[in-house]
């Protein structure tokens, strides 16, 4: 039979080595914390790189709904709650997936810019126009909504940073 025993230099079987599993563990966790909002910064760079049309600088409603939330319980971090981007960027997921369900289908007109709904103030100014024609047409849907793939992203980008922290 044979038999190791682990002793540190003071001749302390396993104090030593306890104590360093702890301290790594004790980094681990902190590093593992400080990933949360680097995830996010991250997910936000990919959503604002990929802007086909960019507002002149402004956040989209997607990266002002997109936040890091750490577990109560101390043990990790989500980042982007599906019920709040469900309510306050209802695209998400087309941005993330694409969506070509639109496609050659007629959009619903607008009364005014930005506004879905008729604006007795405006009323007499009519409806806006598309492409020469006024009235109750809106114009018809001609490209896809082209995949940006966000998430998938970030989770490479995250597998790469927990491969580093394994030292892999």
């Amino acid at each position: 039979m044979i038999q190791i025993t682990f002793k540190s230099k003071s001749g302390d079987p396993m104090g030593e080595i306890l104590k360093d599993i702890k301290d790594f563990d004790k980094t681990i966790k902190q590093d593992l914390d400080r990933l949360g909002p680097e995830t996010l910064k991250v997910i936000k760079d990919y959503v604002h790189d990929s802007k086909v049309r960019p507002q002149a600088g402004e956040p989209t409603n997607l990266e002002n709904a997109l936040e890091v939330e750490f577990f109560s319980d101390g043990n990790g971090w989500g980042v982007g709650d599906i019920e709040k981007l469900t309510k306050e960027a209802p695209g998400w997921a087309a941005l993330n997936w694409g969506s070509s369900h639109m496609v050659g289908k007629r959009m619903p007109p607008y009364f005014t810019p930005d506004l879905t709904e008729a604006n007795k103030a405006l009323f007499r100014q009519g409806r806006v126009n598309y492409n020469g024609s006024k009235g109750d047409k809106g114009p018809i849907v001609k490209n896809a909504i082209q995949a940006i793939n966000y998430i998938e992203r970030a989770v490479f980008w995250l597998s790469n940073k927990f491969d580093s922290l394994r030292g892999i």
